[in-house]
């Protein structure tokens, strides 16, 4: 019906410029919701009491073996659900030797970006010690609260690439980690169909991940227009030397249409929300959105 969507992107080509993700410059939100506190000793204090029980539930039979992917879809599911849902999930991770860090069951707070009315939601960041590797993951997530993706329904790519990932800043204590590995993705809203990477697009490590991937609509099974871009996931899984890193993570998300797109995410950035500075084609056509704060460490 309307496959003229790519011919017509690429005549528009803009001069790059940098659109700096500030909330002073572009008016995001202030968010109501509690952040999480934990310091490096506390931290180091929970992965030996984990490890305890580990060792114990090991050898009373009680612990589950289950792939990386197995566990990375429990977490996933654990970041999105609240209340007695993400305990049940969180008491599964656990028989894998999987368990949160200061796990807040309170609902996650709705992100209402700048240059849009409830159209996303953002999780606040997650926090899993493993103890079955020693190893860290920092998780982020969200979805569309409507279908105000673009401005027009067209089938093909939505603008270029979106951009979600998690900002560190207010860090304290050398960093002395590695990441293991990094997996994200965007899904249409049943999740039947999804683009996944292993491969982080931004980020260092020391300063936070991202990831870029193009989001586009698709027909359904059933006819109707289905938007594979509804929902995204990411998660860095650091090594044990994670847990003596301190500071604040925040979870963000850059979407654009029409003939914006995303050319790169630059991190560190002093006096940016999540420090984060965003490199894209035009200033129209795009927003960013941020979710709660979680201090992963100590905050000065």
């Amino acid at each position: 019906m309307k496959k003229l969507l790519s011919l017509f992107l690429s005549l528009m080509l803009l001069s790059v410029m940098v659109i700096p993700v500030s909330a002073a410059e572009t008016s995001a939100p202030v968010l109501d919701s509690t952040s999480v506190y934990m310091d490096a000793d506390s931290k180091n204090t929970f992965a030996k009491q984990m490890d305890a029980k580990f060792a114990t539930d090991l050898q009373n039979g009680s612990v589950k073996k289950g792939s990386v992917e197995e566990i990375e879809e429990l977490m996933r599911q654990s970041t999105f659900a609240t209340g007695q849902e993400k305990e049940k999930i969180n008491q599964t991770l656990e028989k894998f030797g999987v368990y949160e860090y200061a796990p807040d069951l309170s609902p996650s707070t709705t992100i209402v970006p700048y240059s849009a009315t409830n159209d996303v939601y953002l999780t606040t960041p997650s926090v899993f010690y493993e103890s079955w590797e020693n190893t860290w993951t920092v998780t982020c997530g969200g979805n569309w609260r409507n279908d105000n993706w673009d401005e027009a329904i067209l089938l093909g790519n939505i603008g270029g690439y979106d951009g979600f990932g998690v900002g560190y800043t207010n860090t304290t204590k050398p960093y002395q980690s590695s990441v293991v590995r990094s997996w994200g993705y965007i899904a249409n809203k049943d999740s039947s169909v999804s683009v996944a990477t292993s491969n982080r697009s931004d980020g260092d490590g020391s300063k936070g991940f991202g990831f870029r991937l193009q989001d586009y609509t698709r027909y359904n099974n059933d006819g109707t227009l289905g938007y594979v871009g509804y929902q995204w996931y990411g998660s860095s899984t650091y090594d044990s030397w994670f847990g003596t890193y301190s500071g604040l993570a925040t979870g963000y998300y850059i979407h654009t249409w029409a003939s914006t797109s995303l050319t790169s995410v630059e991190f560190g950035v002093s006096g940016n929300t999540a420090g984060i500075k965003a490199v894209l084609s035009s200033s129209s056509n795009s927003f960013p959105a941020y979710s709660n704060d979680k201090i992963f460490g100590v905050y000065p």
